[in-house]
C-alpha cells in the first residue's frame, strides 16, 4: 500500500510539471446568423492514401468558434470546468461563459421563427480528449455528423442536422502518453463532477426544447393512438418514408464515450429511472382499461454511451427498475450501452484499478460478491447485468447470411460492391419493416423475435444476455456486450459496424410510433 501511495505521488509530481490549463477552447461567439452559402467550417475528407483518419479539419480561423458553419451541419461546443461549471464571465475565458445560451437561444430561434425540422445530436468526450479543433473526437464527431446528413437527405426528411460537442478536461496533462495514462482517477473524478454540474440544465433544457419542438406531432400521435386502428399495415406503409414520418420536427440523440459515457448516463440516470417507471404505470394502466401499448417518455430519441467507463452498481438502479417485472409490450430502446471484450481500458485496467481504489470499502454479505464485483467492474463488463450480445456473421458468397431460413435472405445485397448509399438503406429499412410487422402480429410482444439482424459490412445479430433474459426482448434499456470486428478497442467508437448498427435504430424511430406502433393493440 506504501508503495503504491508513494506511486501516485510520484505521478503527482510529474503530472503537475505538464498538467494541462484549465482553459476552454471554444472562446469566439458567432457574430452572423448560420448561412448554408457561407460555411467556412466545411472539414475535409478522408484521403484513401493515407491512414484514413486525415478527414474532419477545419480551416485555423474556426478553432475558437462556438458555432462551426459547415454546409451540411452546423457544430457547436460547451465546455465545463473541472468543477462541472460552466466557464465564468471574465477576458480571460472570452464568451465562453455564453455557449450553452448561444446553443439553446439559437436553437429555439429556429424552432419558433422557421418551419426548419432538425436533428440534434450531442457528444460528449471521454478521457484524453478536448475541445480541441485538432482533437482526434472532434475531427471525428464532424465526420459523423456529414454521414447523419447523408442520411437525413437520402431518406427525404432532409432534417438539417446539428452537433452539440461537449467538452471537458478529460486531458490532464499536455505531454501525452505515457505520463496522461496515469491520470485514471483525476480524470474519473473530473468526469463525475461534470456529470452532476451544468451539463444537467443543458440536457434539461435540450429535452424541453424537444417538447417544444414536437408539440405537433406528439397531439397526432396521441389522436392516433385514441383512434387505432385493427387494419395491419401495407409493406409500402413502413417501407417508404411518408409526411407523417417527416413530421417530428426535432430528433434529439445524445452519446457519450468513456468518462463521456460516464458524464451521460450519471446526468440522466434519474430521469431514465422515472421513464421506466412511469412505463410500468402506463402499462398497467393501459391493461386495466383496455387501451393496448402506450407510449413512453423519453429523454430525446436514443441515448447511447460507447465502452462507459463507469461502475455496474451505478447501473444497477435502472436496472433494477426493469427487472421488477416484465413488460408485456416492446418499446423501441430508451438507453443503449455497448461494450467490447476487446476493450482492455474497461476490460482490465478500470477492474485493476477500481480494486485499489476500493480497497476499503464494505459489502453486505452474499455468497455470489455479486456487489463487489460490480462495484468493480463496468456495467459493459459485468455479466449480471448484461441484456443483449451483438456478434457478426459473415454473408455468405450470394449475399445471404449461412444461417438464413430458406427464403429469407437477411440484407441481401447490402454487402454487393457498388451498392449505392440508398440501396443499402433501403435494405437496411425492409430489415426493420419485417421486424416491425412481425412485432405487430405478436401483439407487439418481441418474445420469439430475437436474435434479430440488421445490417453492415458483416450481418449483426441481436441476442439476448444473461442479465434479464427473455425480459430483456420487451425492454427499453439495452446493456450490450460485442467484440471485434464490430468494436475492436476503447477508441473505436465510429466503427462503420457500429455506426450502421446505431443508424438503423435511429430510422426505426422514424416509424416507430405514427406508423406501425399506433395500430398495436
Amino acid at each position: 500500500m506504501r508503495v503504491a501511495l508513494l506511486l501516485s505521488m510520484a505521478c503527482t509530481v510529474l503530472g503537475l510539471a505538464g498538467c494541462a490549463e484549465l482553459q476552454p477552447y471554444r472562446t469566439d461567439a458567432p457574430t452572423v446568423a448560420y448561412d448554408a452559402s457561407s460555411t467556412p467550417c466545411t472539414p475535409s475528407k478522408d484521403d484513401s492514401s493515407t491512414d484514413g483518419n486525415s478527414g474532419g479539419q477545419v480551416a485555423a480561423q474556426c478553432a475558437h468558434r462556438i458555432r462551426e458553419d459547415a454546409s451540411t451541419y452546423r457544430l457547436y461546443f460547451s465546455e465545463f470546468d473541472d468543477q462541472g461549471w460552466s466557464f465564468p464571465k471574465g477576458h480571460t475565458y472570452g464568451e465562453a461563459t455564453r455557449q450553452i445560451d448561444v446553443f439553446v437561444g439559437e436553437l429555439r430561434d429556429l424552432i419558433q421563427k422557421t418551419d426548419e425540422s432538425i436533428s440534434v445530436v450531442v457528444f460528449v468526450h471521454g478521457w484524453k480528449h478536448t475541445a480541441q479543433t485538432d482533437d482526434a473526437n472532434v475531427k471525428r464527431f464532424r465526420s459523423l455528423l456529414e454521414s447523419l446528413d447523408l442520411v437525413e437527405r437520402t431518406t427525404g426528411c432532409r432534417r438539417h442536422v446539428i452537433g452539440l460537442y461537449v467538452g471537458w478536461r478529460g486531458a490532464a496533462t499536455a505531454l501525452g502518453d505515457p505520463l496522461e495514462s496515469l491520470s485514471f482517477y483525476s480524470r474519473k473524478n473530473a468526469a463525475e463532477r461534470v456529470a452532476l454540474g451544468d451539463v444537467r440544465v443543458l440536457f434539461s433544457q435540450l429535452r424541453a426544447t424537444q417538447d417544444l419542438a414536437n408539440l405537433p406531432w406528439n397531439e397526432k400521435v396521441q389522436r392516433s393512438l385514441a383512434s387505432v386502428s385493427r387494419v395491419a399495415p401495407r409493406p409500402a406503409d413502413v417501407i417508404q418514408p411518408s409526411h407523417s414520418q417527416c413530421d417530428k420536427r426535432m430528433r434529439l440523440s445524445i452519446a457519450g464515450h468513456s468518462f463521456g459515457g460516464l458524464i451521460v448516463y450519471t446526468s440522466l440516470a434519474q430521469a431514465l429511472i422515472r421513464d421506466v417507471v412511469d412505463l410500468r404505470q402506463a402499462e398497467d394502466l393501459a391493461a386495466i382499461n383496455g387501451t393496448g401499448r402506450p407510449t413512453m417518455t423519453r429523454e430525446g430519441d436514443l441515448v447511447v454511451v460507447i465502452n462507459p467507463a463507469i461502475e455496474a452498481t451505478r447501473f444497477e438502479p435502472l436496472f433494477r427498475a426493469v427487472q421488477q417485472r416484465d413488460l408485456p409490450h416492446y418499446h423501441a430502446p430508451l438507453f443503449v450501452a455497448i461494450t467490447s471484450t476487446d476493450d482492455q481500458a474497461t476490460r482490465t485496467a478500470f477492474p485493476l484499478g477500481r480494486s485499489f481504489s476500493t480497497l476499503w470499502e464494505k459489502y453486505a454479505v452474499s455468497d455470489d460478491q455479486r456487489e463487489k464485483r460490480a462495484n468493480q467492474t463496468t456495467l459493459g463488463q459485468d455479466e449480471d447485468f448484461l441484456t443483449h450480445t451483438l456478434t457478426a456473421v459473415a454473408y455468405a458468397s450470394d449475399g445471404s447470411v449461412p444461417t438464413a431460413a430458406p427464403g429469407n435472405a437477411i440484407c441481401k445485397g447490402w454487402n454487393v460492391p457498388g451498392a449505392s448509399f440508398k440501396e443499402r438503406l433501403d435494405i437496411e429499412t425492409a430489415e426493420s419493416a419485417t421486424f416491425l410487422q412481425q412485432l405487430e402480429r405478436n401483439g407487439y410482444d418481441a418474445k420469439g423475435l430475437f436474435p434479430r439482424s440488421f445490417c453492415s459490412l458483416d450481418v449483426l445479430r441481436l441476442g439476448l444476455g444473461t442479465g434479464l433474459g427473455m425480459a430483456a426482448v420487451n425492454s427499453p434499456v439495452w446493456n450490450i456486450q460485442t467484440s471485434k470486428p464490430i468494436v475492436d478497442d476503447h477508441n473505436d467508437f465510429d466503427n462503420p459496424r457500429l455506426i450502421a448498427f446505431f443508424r438503423q435504430l435511429y430510422r426505426e424511430a422514424e416509424f416507430r410510433e405514427e406508423q406501425v406502433g399506433a395500430r398495436a393493440k
